[in-house]
């Protein structure tokens, strides 16, 4: 499990500690916008947006809620639960 330790900027503003993916972003993430991320098959999209996504949950002490949209229809909960745990033993 790798970490990308969001730290919030804002009420819902996000940077992270890689430089690269803070440029890409335009800043890190940003409360309220959608994220698209595509790329060639096998190039660890899903595995971003899941560590992403935990991570957000996770070190955010206020509510947070994160919308994943799946359009191939291939989530699991088991996957992402693994990210959840990861996280809890980063942390």
């Amino acid at each position: 499990m790798f970490s990308l330790c969001p730290c919030p900027v804002g009420l819902n503003d996000f940077r992270f500690v890689l430089n690269r993916l803070d440029e890409i972003l335009s800043g890190g993430l940003v409360g309220g916008e959608v994220l698209e991320i595509y790329g060639k098959y096998r190039t660890g999209k899903t595995q971003l947006c899941l560590a992403i996504a935990a991570q957000l949950c996770h070190f955010r002490e206020e509510k947070l809620s994160v919308v994943y949209f799946d359009l191939k229809n291939d989530f699991r909960a088991t996957r992402f639960l693994s990210f959840c745990q990861g996280v809890e033993n980063v942390s």
